[in-house]
């Protein structure tokens, strides 16, 4: 068992031993999954009683959809070999019987260590980097493999306008010159993120200053990354004024 202290609350900018070798984006059409299954109705009905809000098992009933595994096995194609995986996603999974982490354990050879990184809301790929940064820091990682899930088929009351199923792959190397930073900066208004993001890329242009795609909240953002010309990635938390950022270098990434 892995066991280590939280981070320290506050600023947090580090340069990490890391550069993108590869980035694959997908959106996915209706899955295979099945979902109109006594076990899953009965699941999300508790959860949703659990939580005081409607179920709506009509969404089950439509039959189909896509899980994290399923998205994750249709991704990993070429992206091995992979010291550590780090699953990020705002959205629950569709079935929790089944297990991206477990699977992507399995696929690849050496059994990297895998985990996931959830309840962050759009910040959640951003820990992820970071978290991967940290892992090839400390440890003989040398491979880090961050994949980012969102996923449409909520089957109970819900304020999210999700909108199809998408996944991300960022399959990182180690650089010791770091081409990647991230961080996190705290009392940031939103009359002041364009300022900030400004100010931390050095030129390099930034994305993510609009509202985010809340259709596809953890995956959205990378739609308009383009590896070739390097970019600082931001997300505004407004209830928090807190921005989250990422700044990766120009490279070849394919």
């Amino acid at each position: 068992m892995y066991r280590t202290a939280p981070p320290a609350i506050g600023r947090t900018n580090g340069v990490l031993p890391l550069r993108l070798d590869r980035l694959v984006r997908r959106r996915f059409a209706a899955g295979g999954s099945r979902t109109d299954d006594p076990e899953l109705h009965e699941y999300f009905a508790d959860l949703a009683a659990l939580h005081g809000i409607g179920y709506r098992p009509e969404v089950l009933r439509r039959g189909t959809g896509n899980t994290f595994a399923g998205m994750a096995a249709a991704m990993l194609d070429g992206l091995d070999p992979v010291d550590v995986v780090i699953i990020a996603h705002a959205t629950p999974d569709l079935d929790p019987r089944v297990s991206a982490g477990a699977g992507a354990s399995h696929r690849f050879a050496g059994k990297p260590l895998v985990f996931a990184v959830m309840d962050q809301a759009c910040s959640a790929a951003f820990t992820a980097i970071r978290l991967a940064g940290e892992y090839v820091r400390r440890h003989s990682c040398r491979r880090a493999l961050v994949l980012v899930f969102d996923q449409s088929t909520v089957p109970y009351e819900s304020a999210a306008e999700l909108d199809g199923d998408a996944a991300v792959a960022l399959h990182f190397g180690f650089d010791p010159g770091g081409r990647v930073r991230t961080g996190r900066i705290p009392g940031v208004d939103p009359g002041e993120v364009a300022r900030v993001a400004d100010g931390i890329g050095s030129g390099l242009p930034v994305i993510g200053l609009g509202q985010p795609d809340r259709r596809v909240p953890a995956t959205g953002i990378w739609g308009a990354y383009e590896p070739a010309a390097g970019a600082v990635l931001v997300h505004h938390d407004r209830p928090r004024a807190q921005l989250s950022y990422c700044a990766i270098d120009a490279n070849e990434a394919t």
